[in-house]
């Protein structure tokens, strides 16, 4: 008799005769209620998140397509309540998902099920993608692997008849000019393909710095990027979500960003920032694991750094969210 597999697959046997997009590919959302300083001058914060969703589930009725998502749905792994119902309000059909770290209580994957994610996931909103257990759609097969989860090589190959095979991680990927200095190598997106092998595409979440890698001698890896600009250095950063096509291909295709209101403090770090950045990161290289975290650190560089008092507000703020 047939089995679930055999029905699921059952539905990905129309094949399109035209190259058309087959789902909308998005990533580190960190949807939350307070807005980050950055962005404090928008009116209403939520308004200024469900603009850039609209956007998101406009496309994805408009191709008739579901919307995938590598990870980060929320900025923190107990959103409250109303930010939960906002969102289920908010996303028009459900979403298929990995939990990225900011999903998790302390990053663990084991304890998924104490957070806000798994909330969406109960009520049908987000359709959790479990490590090694594929998920047919009309034109794709989706295998995901959420923070912490190790990738593996695609178990079916690159060759089924019913669809591409398409990753969704949420691990960090970086290529030179998107990255941060001295980035994990594993992470180099040009050493990630041999982990990616039998996959016809990937799509990752975590690094905000979105980029394609593609070419006609290689599968193509989005790294989808933030969704909305919520930090100082994304002041001209344009995000993108990721067309992916039957053919497995994807293409990047900008939001309309012209309504967004950014703080006019950023000012007041611009001079500056570019110094401090560097020297904390040369400082928490120079110190011992487990020593001093990253926020010490800052606090240190902040006092014998020549910037204000309203400066270092602002920098701690952005990292910390006080």
């Amino acid at each position: 008799g047939k089995t679930t597999e055999d029905d699921d697959k059952g539905k990905m046997s129309s094949v399109r005769e035209v190259n058309s997009v087959c789902a909308i590919l998005i990533a580190d959302l960190h949807l939350w209620l307070k807005a980050p300083l950055f962005r404090e001058a928008e009116p209403c914060w939520w308004a200024a998140q469900e603009r850039v969703l609209d956007q998101v589930f406009s496309l994805a009725e408009k191709h008739n397509t579901p919307v995938v998502c590598a990870g980060d749905v929320f900025d923190r792994w107990y959103a409250p309540a109303e930010l939960i119902n906002r969102v289920i309000h908010a996303f028009r059909k459900p979403v298929y998902s990995v939990a990225g770290n900011h999903d998790l209580p302390n990053h663990v994957l084991s304890d998924m099920k104490r957070s806000a994610y798994w909330t969406l996931v109960e009520a049908g909103v987000l359709r959790h993608l479990t490590c090694g257990k594929p998920e047919y759609l009309e034109s794709a097969i989706l295998w995901g692997f959420s923070n912490g989860e190790k990738i593996i090589p695609c178990p079916e190959g690159n060759k089924s008849p019913f669809g591409i095979h398409l990753a969704v991680v949420h691990q960090y990927c970086w290529q030179p000019g998107s990255s941060y200095p001295g980035a994990p190598e594993e992470g180099n997106v040009k050493n990630l393909r041999k982990h990616l092998a039998g996959y016809s595409a990937a799509t990752f979440g975590d690094n905000h710095k979105g980029f394609l890698s593609s070419g006609s001698d290689k599968f193509p890896i989005l790294n989808c990027g933030t969704l909305l600009r919520r930090k100082s250095d994304e002041v001209d950063y344009i995000p993108c979500v990721g067309l992916l096509f039957t053919d497995g291909t994807i293409e990047r295709s900008p939001l309309d960003c012209s309504k967004d209101v950014v703080s006019e403090r950023i000012k007041i770090v611009k001079s500056s920032e570019t110094n401090l950045a560097s020297g904390v990161v040369e400082e928490l290289n120079s110190i011992g694991e487990g020593e001093l975290d990253f926020i010490q650190v800052l606090n240190q560089r902040l006092k014998r750094e020549d910037v204000s008092q309203q400066t270092r507000t602002f920098v701690l703020g952005c990292v910390d969210g006080k």
